[in-house]
Protein backbone atom coordinates (compact mmCIF):
# COMPACT_ATOMS: atom_id res chain seq x y z
CA UNK A 1 0.00 0.00 0.00
CA UNK A 2 2.80 2.35 0.83
CA UNK A 3 4.40 4.34 -1.23
CA UNK A 4 8.09 5.60 -0.95
CA UNK A 5 8.79 8.83 1.23
CA UNK A 6 5.37 8.80 2.00
CA UNK A 7 4.11 7.27 5.93
CA UNK A 8 1.79 4.75 6.09
CA UNK A 9 -0.72 7.43 8.21
CA UNK A 10 -1.03 9.66 4.68
CA UNK A 11 -1.62 6.54 2.60
CA UNK A 12 -4.05 5.66 4.93
CA UNK A 13 -5.60 9.38 5.00
CA UNK A 14 -5.67 9.33 1.43
CA UNK A 15 -7.86 6.04 1.16
CA UNK A 16 -10.47 7.71 3.67
CA UNK A 17 -10.37 10.68 2.13
CA UNK A 18 -10.99 8.69 -1.67
CA UNK A 19 -14.09 7.00 0.14
CA UNK A 20 -15.58 10.06 1.21
CA UNK A 21 -14.97 11.66 -2.41
CA UNK A 22 -17.04 8.54 -3.56
CA UNK A 23 -20.16 9.18 -1.07
CA UNK A 24 -19.49 5.79 1.17
CA UNK A 25 -19.91 8.72 3.96
CA UNK A 26 -23.36 10.28 4.39
CA UNK A 27 -23.45 13.33 7.22
CA UNK A 28 -24.71 10.84 9.87
CA UNK A 29 -22.57 8.08 9.28
CA UNK A 30 -19.60 7.15 11.98
CA UNK A 31 -16.04 7.06 10.56
CA UNK A 32 -14.26 4.18 10.82
CA UNK A 33 -12.07 4.14 14.58
CA UNK A 34 -8.43 4.41 15.28
CA UNK A 35 -8.91 0.26 16.49
CA UNK A 36 -10.49 -0.57 12.71
CA UNK A 37 -8.31 1.55 10.83
CA UNK A 38 -5.34 -0.02 12.54
CA UNK A 39 -6.73 -3.59 12.01
CA UNK A 40 -7.68 -3.10 8.33
CA UNK A 41 -4.51 -1.28 7.47
CA UNK A 42 -2.17 -3.48 9.90
CA UNK A 43 -1.11 -0.62 11.37
CA UNK A 44 -0.37 1.27 15.05
CA UNK A 45 -3.44 2.89 16.45
CA UNK A 46 -1.05 6.02 16.47
CA UNK A 47 -0.77 5.66 12.74
CA UNK A 48 -4.35 5.11 12.47
CA UNK A 49 -4.75 8.65 14.62
CA UNK A 50 -2.70 10.67 12.99
CA UNK A 51 -4.33 9.60 9.67
CA UNK A 52 -7.44 10.94 11.29
CA UNK A 53 -5.74 14.02 13.09
CA UNK A 54 -4.61 14.66 9.15
CA UNK A 55 -8.26 15.19 7.61
CA UNK A 56 -9.29 17.28 10.49
CA UNK A 57 -6.79 19.34 10.17
CA UNK A 58 -7.32 19.64 6.41
CA UNK A 59 -11.06 20.63 7.45
CA UNK A 60 -12.19 17.64 5.74
CA UNK A 61 -13.50 15.50 8.95
CA UNK A 62 -14.48 16.62 12.40
CA UNK A 63 -14.33 14.37 15.66
CA UNK A 64 -16.79 14.71 18.83
CA UNK A 65 -16.22 13.73 21.37
CA UNK A 66 -16.95 10.02 23.10
CA UNK A 67 -18.53 9.59 19.54
CA UNK A 68 -16.17 9.53 17.04
CA UNK A 69 -15.16 10.98 13.53
CA UNK A 70 -17.95 12.15 11.08
CA UNK A 71 -17.91 13.74 7.31
CA UNK A 72 -17.44 17.19 7.85
CA UNK A 73 -20.56 19.38 6.06
CA UNK A 74 -21.55 23.32 5.70
CA UNK A 75 -24.83 24.50 5.87
CA UNK A 76 -23.62 28.23 6.07
CA UNK A 77 -25.70 31.29 7.70
CA UNK A 78 -26.56 34.11 5.54
CA UNK A 79 -24.56 37.39 6.65
CA UNK A 80 -25.98 40.42 5.70
CA UNK A 81 -22.81 42.51 5.34
CA UNK A 82 -23.99 45.91 4.57
CA UNK A 83 -23.92 49.23 6.70
CA UNK A 84 -27.89 48.90 7.71
CA UNK A 85 -27.68 44.66 7.78
CA UNK A 86 -28.42 44.62 11.16
CA UNK A 87 -27.26 45.65 14.85
CA UNK A 88 -23.60 44.88 15.50
CA UNK A 89 -24.31 44.72 19.26
CA UNK A 90 -27.87 42.83 19.38
CA UNK A 91 -27.62 40.04 21.81
CA UNK A 92 -23.98 40.23 21.77
CA UNK A 93 -21.35 40.59 24.74
CA UNK A 94 -19.51 43.66 24.67
CA UNK A 95 -16.19 44.63 25.88
CA UNK A 96 -14.94 48.27 25.73
CA UNK A 97 -10.94 49.27 26.01
CA UNK A 98 -9.10 52.06 24.86
CA UNK A 99 -5.80 51.08 23.25
CA UNK A 100 -2.95 52.01 20.93
CA UNK A 101 -4.68 51.36 16.97
CA UNK A 102 -3.58 47.67 15.72
CA UNK A 103 -1.17 48.48 12.59
CA UNK A 104 -4.06 47.37 9.96
CA UNK A 105 -6.55 49.68 11.99
CA UNK A 106 -3.70 52.66 12.12
CA UNK A 107 -3.17 51.85 8.12
CA UNK A 108 -6.70 53.56 7.66
CA UNK A 109 -6.65 56.22 10.47
CA UNK A 110 -3.22 57.88 10.07
CA UNK A 111 -2.59 60.04 12.59
CA UNK A 112 -4.81 58.46 15.22
CA UNK A 113 -2.89 57.39 17.81
CA UNK A 114 -5.53 56.10 20.69
CA UNK A 115 -8.95 54.22 19.84
CA UNK A 116 -11.93 53.01 21.62
CA UNK A 117 -12.94 49.48 20.65
CA UNK A 118 -15.92 47.96 20.87
CA UNK A 119 -15.86 43.81 20.61
CA UNK A 120 -19.10 42.14 20.54
CA UNK A 121 -18.47 38.87 20.84
CA UNK A 122 -21.75 36.48 20.20
CA UNK A 123 -21.82 34.07 16.97
CA UNK A 124 -19.02 35.86 15.70
CA UNK A 125 -16.39 38.53 16.45
CA UNK A 126 -16.98 42.18 15.86
CA UNK A 127 -14.42 45.14 16.74
CA UNK A 128 -15.35 48.26 16.22
CA UNK A 129 -12.26 50.95 16.39
CA UNK A 130 -13.16 54.49 16.81
CA UNK A 131 -11.02 57.38 17.31
CA UNK A 132 -11.05 58.53 21.07
CA UNK A 133 -12.07 62.32 20.33
CA UNK A 134 -14.97 60.63 18.68
CA UNK A 135 -16.03 59.82 22.09
CA UNK A 136 -16.91 63.17 23.29
CA UNK A 137 -18.67 63.89 20.34
CA UNK A 138 -21.00 60.57 20.69
CA UNK A 139 -20.91 59.54 24.56
CA UNK A 140 -22.40 56.06 23.93
CA UNK A 141 -19.57 54.78 21.79
CA UNK A 142 -17.03 54.55 24.92
CA UNK A 143 -19.80 53.09 27.00
CA UNK A 144 -20.36 49.96 28.22
CA UNK A 145 -24.41 49.52 27.78
CA UNK A 146 -24.57 47.25 24.15
CA UNK A 147 -25.57 50.01 21.20
CA UNK A 148 -28.55 48.50 19.65
CA UNK A 149 -30.99 51.20 18.52
CA UNK A 150 -29.66 53.31 16.49
CA UNK A 151 -27.05 51.68 15.35
CA UNK A 152 -23.50 53.69 15.42
CA UNK A 153 -23.57 55.56 12.05
CA UNK A 154 -26.78 57.22 13.10
CA UNK A 155 -25.44 58.48 16.23
CA UNK A 156 -22.96 59.31 14.28
CA UNK A 157 -24.69 61.33 11.77
CA UNK A 158 -26.88 62.89 14.77
CA UNK A 159 -23.51 64.21 15.50
CA UNK A 160 -22.58 65.91 12.31
CA UNK A 161 -20.62 63.04 11.07
CA UNK A 162 -22.31 61.41 7.85
CA UNK A 163 -20.95 58.02 6.65
CA UNK A 164 -21.09 58.32 3.23
CA UNK A 165 -19.42 54.76 1.88
CA UNK A 166 -17.97 51.91 3.55
CA UNK A 167 -14.69 50.39 1.81
CA UNK A 168 -14.97 46.57 2.56
CA UNK A 169 -11.99 43.89 2.09
CA UNK A 170 -12.82 40.04 3.32
CA UNK A 171 -10.11 37.27 3.40
CA UNK A 172 -10.49 34.00 4.49
CA UNK A 173 -7.22 33.03 6.65
CA UNK A 174 -6.63 30.57 9.73
CA UNK A 175 -7.24 32.21 13.24
CA UNK A 176 -5.22 32.77 15.83
CA UNK A 177 -5.19 30.46 19.07
CA UNK A 178 -7.36 33.11 20.54
CA UNK A 179 -9.68 34.15 18.02
CA UNK A 180 -10.47 29.43 17.42
CA UNK A 181 -11.00 29.98 21.41
CA UNK A 182 -13.76 33.05 20.94
CA UNK A 183 -15.33 31.42 18.59
CA UNK A 184 -14.95 27.43 19.92
CA UNK A 185 -13.43 26.59 16.17
CA UNK A 186 -12.40 23.08 15.68
CA UNK A 187 -9.19 22.22 14.09
CA UNK A 188 -8.85 22.79 10.48
CA UNK A 189 -11.46 25.64 10.39
CA UNK A 190 -10.76 28.94 8.69
CA UNK A 191 -12.01 32.34 9.39
CA UNK A 192 -13.64 34.94 7.62
CA UNK A 193 -12.41 38.28 8.19
CA UNK A 194 -13.97 41.56 6.86
CA UNK A 195 -12.50 44.94 7.88
CA UNK A 196 -14.79 47.88 6.84
CA UNK A 197 -13.33 51.70 6.51
CA UNK A 198 -16.59 53.84 7.63
CA UNK A 199 -15.75 57.24 5.22
CA UNK A 200 -17.47 60.55 5.52
CA UNK A 201 -18.52 62.74 2.74
CA UNK A 202 -15.58 64.44 2.95
CA UNK A 203 -13.51 60.88 2.04
CA UNK A 204 -11.88 60.62 6.03
CA UNK A 205 -12.24 57.38 7.16
CA UNK A 206 -13.87 58.49 10.64
CA UNK A 207 -13.96 54.35 11.97
CA UNK A 208 -12.90 50.89 11.25
CA UNK A 209 -14.95 47.88 11.55
CA UNK A 210 -13.42 44.20 11.83
CA UNK A 211 -15.73 41.08 11.22
CA UNK A 212 -14.69 37.41 12.20
CA UNK A 213 -17.02 35.14 11.05
CA UNK A 214 -15.94 31.01 11.61
CA UNK A 215 -15.53 29.88 7.69
CA UNK A 216 -17.54 26.88 7.97
CA UNK A 217 -20.34 28.32 10.17
CA UNK A 218 -20.81 31.74 8.08
CA UNK A 219 -21.38 33.06 4.41
CA UNK A 220 -21.35 36.76 3.57
CA UNK A 221 -23.85 38.50 1.43
CA UNK A 222 -23.40 41.92 -0.34
CA UNK A 223 -25.50 44.06 -2.12
CA UNK A 224 -23.54 46.36 -4.67
CA UNK A 225 -25.22 49.53 -6.42
CA UNK A 226 -24.09 50.91 -9.43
Amino acid sequence: MTHPGRHPYQEIADALLADIQAGRYGQKDLLPSENELADRYGVTTLTARNALKALVNAGIIRSERAKGYYVRFYDRQIVNTSLTGGGREVGAQVEVRIMEPPAYVAELLPGVTEVVRRRAIGGAVKDSFYPRELTSLVPALGGSAPIVEPPDHILLAEAGIVIAEQDADVVGRMPTSEEAALLGLGAGTPVLEQTTALVDEDGQVRAVRVSLYAGDRYKLRFKLRG
